[in-house]
């Protein structure tokens, strides 16, 4: 859903769109990084953690990074790679 949010975003230049992709985007980041960094947020992320394959994760993050990229979102594709980094440290961590 996300990466569709922020496919029409890039490829339609809606304003609002583009407020709703930013704000999604940093709310995400630091909801990642407070999982990162609270034991109690890591109990709550293991308990209701997804079972899809981990190349499908791979797959939204890289192309939601590509799009930004290719369409020169340069800091909030650079806070999705931040994103995507912590949430497969935070599986690796947590096993899930």
């Amino acid at each position: 859903m996300v990466t569709l949010l922020i496919a029409s975003s890039v490829l339609m230049e809606n304003s609002w769109l583009g407020y709703v992709v930013i704000t999604y985007t940093y709310l995400m980041l630091a909801i990642r990084i407070m999982v990162s960094i609270s034991n109690q947020l890591q109990a709550i992320v293991k308990k209701n953690s997804s079972n899809a394959p981990m190349w499908f994760f791979h797959l939204l993050y890289g192309t939601n990074v590509l799009l930004l990229t290719l369409f020169g979102w340069f800091l909030t594709a650079a806070a999705w790679v931040l994103i995507w980094f912590l949430s497969h440290y935070q599986r690796e961590s947590l096993k899930l």
